[in-house]
């Protein structure tokens, strides 16, 4: 629960953060789950959070969503707040998905004064709602020449949005699923009658059956009736199967779920249009072709389905990974001297296929450069013919710009595609970190017995090997 008040809130400054970098984080901080876990998390995914202390009457001053501290029988919480109109005092329900009004009296008891607030927000998720204008002018274009398609690129237009908005992603949808307090969405969503066979997701199948029929209505281009009643007939025969069950699955869960029947209603008025052009005939080539689609479309959805869980997974495997390696790095490593900044060692060898793979992943990791370090490339002779490689790059780096020397490495550990998609990022980390290459630091590895590497070390201590490049954001805001 302390993750997921945490992650939202962050959502509501910020809906284009990365839910899976934050979650990992703040869960494998090795001061999670408290206020110092979550303040790290807000830092390092770039939210400008302060932490602070106030009292009742100060909290109307705040525009924005703010996160209070409470302690309710002994039990230490949080809850996501807000001031409204005429001096309204909202809390922010995980469970019900939407704002509930409080009297703010009742704080007095509970909070401890402890607050995080936010000056600035990204609140309105531009892209989002750029696009989502885009695909109404497209409706609006597209209807204007073929009425009957209205209801289809509705249809998919409102299962789409209902799709994006389970991943935790805002949409222009959101205020319309907390309309009232009977309404609510995500319910229905995450209820077993969102499931089928606790697998299948009921709006995939509603994207999936939409999406055939506008593919269908762009091969059958001519659009005869016939063609038309084709398309439609499984509108026709699934309306009332899908109605009841919408409604049975609403009646049961005790919510209106909006985006639900808005889906209906374009189904409906898909049923009325097949009705109206039944008398045309009914072409079997063109059901099959439709059922044909629509068994590809879904597989291709259940596909990306079980890719997200096989993300999840990883995600779950690399947290136990990243807790054990922050709580050693914790307890181990030196901290830098007052007034300097932390040093990042990756030592490489330049015939490991490896080290390539982590200074790739490095460089083209944008989080590293949330935080100030020097970078220090430390090239090891692990392989007989390292020796001569090192000596050649001795002869060439002395004669090179930083960011030649940086151009040079790149090469090296990326192919010409990477370079071309990335040479902004290239600039930006020469920019911003101190790069220094040392040829003289094998006895860092000797030392302690080591012979792989990539290895990795902060501030001089050379850390475990399950450290990756990917870790090192981590780790510096940890310090």
């Amino acid at each position: 629960m302390f993750k997921d008040r945490v992650v939202r809130y962050a959502l509501m400054l910020n809906p284009k953060i990365n839910i899976l970098v934050a979650e990992t984080f703040l869960e494998s901080s090795p001061y999670y789950p408290s206020w110092l876990s979550a303040y790290s998390m807000f830092r390092f995914i770039g939210l400008d959070i302060i932490a602070g202390k106030c009292e009742i009457r100060q909290l109307e001053r705040l525009s924005l969503p703010y996160m209070l501290h409470l302690s309710i029988n002994g039990i230490p919480t949080s809850v996501i707040a807000k001031n409204g109109n005429n001096g309204k005092f909202y809390i922010y329900s995980l469970s019900e998905d939407r704002w509930i009004r409080k009297d703010k009296s009742e704080l007095n008891e509970v909070w401890d004064g402890h607050i995080f607030y936010s000056l600035h927000s990204s609140q309105k998720n531009i892209g989002m709602y750029a696009l989502m204008a885009i695909i109404t002018a497209v409706i609006v274009f597209l209807s204007i020449l073929h009425i009957f398609l209205l209801p289809c690129l509705c249809g998919l237009f409102a299962s789409l949005l209902y799709s994006i908005r389970l991943y935790g992603n805002s949409t222009p949808m959101d205020s319309m699923c907390s309309i009232t307090t009977k309404t609510n969405c995500n319910k229905l969503a995450t209820s077993i009658y969102g499931d089928l066979f606790g697998y299948i997701r009921v709006v995939d199948l509603a994207i999936a059956f939409f999406l055939a029929q506008l593919m269908d209505y762009a091969i059958f281009e001519e659009h005869t009736l016939g063609a038309i009643a084709s398309i439609l007939f499984p509108s026709t025969v699934l309306f009332l199967p899908v109605l009841l069950f919408s409604v049975f699955s609403q009646i049961k869960i005790g919510y209106i779920c909006p985006v639900c029947i808005i889906i209906l209603c374009c189904l409906f008025a898909q049923a009325l249009q097949g009705v109206y052009f039944f008398h045309n005939g009914i072409q079997v080539h063109i059901l099959v072709h439709w059922l044909s689609i629509y068994t590809l479309v879904f597989i291709t959805f259940m596909e990306f389905r079980l890719f997200k869980k096989e993300t999840l997974k990883e995600k779950e495997i690399n947290l136990g990974r990243l807790t054990l390696i922050r709580k050693d790095v914790r307890n181990t490593i030196k901290h830098k001297k007052e007034n300097t900044i932390n040093k990042v060692t990756i030592f490489l060898s330049p015939s490991c296929i490896h080290c390539k793979k982590a200074l790739k992943a490095f460089l083209l990791n944008k989080q590293k450069q949330n935080f100030d370090f020097a970078l220090e490339i430390a090239v090891c002779k692990v392989h007989p013919n390292d020796e001569k490689t090192i000596e050649e790059w001795k002869n060439i780096f002395n004669s090179y710009t930083k960011e030649k020397l940086m151009t040079y490495m790149m090469q090296w550990c990326t192919n010409s595609f990477d370079r071309l998609l990335n040479r902004h990022l290239i600039r930006n980390v020469v920019n911003q970190i101190p790069i220094t290459i040392c040829y003289e630091k094998e006895f860092m590895i000797i030392q302690r017995n080591v012979v792989d590497v990539p290895r990795i070390a902060i501030n001089d201590i050379v850390l475990n090997p399950l450290v990756k490049t990917d870790d090192i954001g981590f780790l510096l805001a940890d310090q």
